[in-house]
């Protein structure tokens, strides 16, 4: 019994971290990108990390685990529809494309 008890304490301070990380991650990425951020993205997203927080602050892994689900999909569907950025690079004596991400 005690041991299932450190493992849900542990469980829920490691849920609890990654949710700060995502919340700190994702304001500084809506703050970067700026208006490239269409308003009802960033809308969304936003609805989405405040649904975090009040899990996090609640100490609700589930609902946790629930909206960093939400701000994730939003956020790669958000990132498919950003152009790439190529450019070449003269490698190893040879010149190559690379691609990053303007998110990146």
């Amino acid at each position: 019994r005690c041991a299932d008890d450190d493992r849900q304490k542990r469980e829920q301070i490691e849920i609890s971290n990654r949710a700060d990380s995502m919340l700190y991650q994702t304001a500084r990425q809506l703050q970067d990108l700026g208006d490239r951020v269409p308003a009802d993205v960033r809308s969304a997203i936003e609805s989405d990390l405040a649904a975090l927080r009040t899990a996090r602050d609640a100490k609700d892994t589930d609902r946790m685990k629930a909206a960093m689900a939400a701000v994730e999909a939003k956020l790669h569907r958000f990132a498919e529809g950003l152009p790439l950025r190529q450019y070449w690079r003269k490698t190893g004596g040879r010149w190559q494309l690379f691609s990053e991400d303007v998110m990146g």
